[in-house]
């Protein structure tokens, strides 16, 4: 027993799957607004986008490994927003890529297991065994279908735009992060992202302004110093200092880094005053 489908069909049975099931923490954010024009066009605007977008993943091969993988990773970032409120963007994914066993093993509860094996797994299994895409005698005329389906997605999305812009502007404005809960698009986003984190953080340094000159004469005039910590630890689990654990291992190989033990924050979240943050204070909090 096969499930045959045209590749648009396939596309849009998935993008409304993941709609319904992977994203109900996404669907309790938008019932809370109260907005009912919101609350009615939103699963009509998350399916066409979520088509428009698998329309370009969408290949053939490909599609085989991809749509079992966005079922199985759906399944498991789905259990999280709903359950925890969780945001999915590249920073959770390097927590996912940095976690350790003791911290995996606290989300393998039996209730995750058993979304994922029923949202997931199951779906997966019997797409990649069942499912067949029926294709087009004429490579032309199959990717014709799909422009049109593409085409027929941002209609309808420019539509909803015209229609009803100030109340999707001010939903995604007033809840900045919520696309970080919208499934599986918040792990094609994150994923992107991390990957050109991880090419970018490879890359030589590029020495800019080697052409620089001084053209003010020097003088005697003291210079402020405007320090901004983008974040902060405790000076006693800060690896560089003498006796701390070894919490910055990278940081200690890199050459060049200058570390100040004594350093003491004094001041408020938007003002911190230089003498006392250099004076030597011995607290172990800065």
């Amino acid at each position: 027993m096969h499930f045959r489908f045209t590749a648009n069909r396939a596309v849009f049975l998935f993008s409304l799957y993941v709609a319904v099931v992977f994203n109900i923490g996404y669907w309790r954010s938008v019932f809370q607004t109260g907005d009912w024009l919101l609350i009615l066009t939103m699963p009509l605007f998350l399916v066409v986008a979520m088509n428009l977008i698998m329309q370009l993943l969408f290949w053939p091969k490909l599609h085989r490994l991809t749509i079992p993988l966005l079922l199985l990773a759906g399944a498991g970032a789905s259990f999280a927003v709903m359950t925890q409120n969780i945001f999915f963007n590249a920073d959770m994914i390097q927590n996912l890529l940095q976690t350790n066993p003791a911290e995996a093993g606290a989300w393998l509860s039996w209730k995750f297991m058993l979304w994922v094996a029923l949202t997931g797994v199951l779906p997966a299994v019997l797409y990649a065994r069942y499912g067949k895409i029926r294709h087009a005698t004429k490579w032309y005329k199959a990717l014709g279908w799909r422009v049109l389906s593409a085409a027929a997605s941002l209609a309808v999305i420019g539509a909803l735009a015209a229609t009803s812009y100030s109340h999707y502007a001010s939903f995604f404005r007033n809840h900045s992060k919520i696309s970080h809960q919208i499934t599986p698009t918040n792990l094609i986003g994150a994923g992107i992202k991390t990957a050109h984190s991880a090419y970018d953080a490879n890359r030589p340094f590029e020495i800019i302004g080697n052409d620089a000159k001084r053209n003010a004469a020097p003088h005697d005039r003291k210079r402020l110093l405007v320090l901004v910590a983008g974040e902060t630890t405790r000076a006693q689990n800060w690896g560089l200092n003498p006796g701390a654990p070894d919490t910055t291992p990278e940081l200690k190989q890199t050459a060049g880094v200058i570390n100040y033990p004594d350093v003491s924050s004094c001041g408020t979240a938007t003002a911190v005053s230089l003498p006392c943050m250099f004076s030597n204070m011995n607290r172990n909090d800065y």
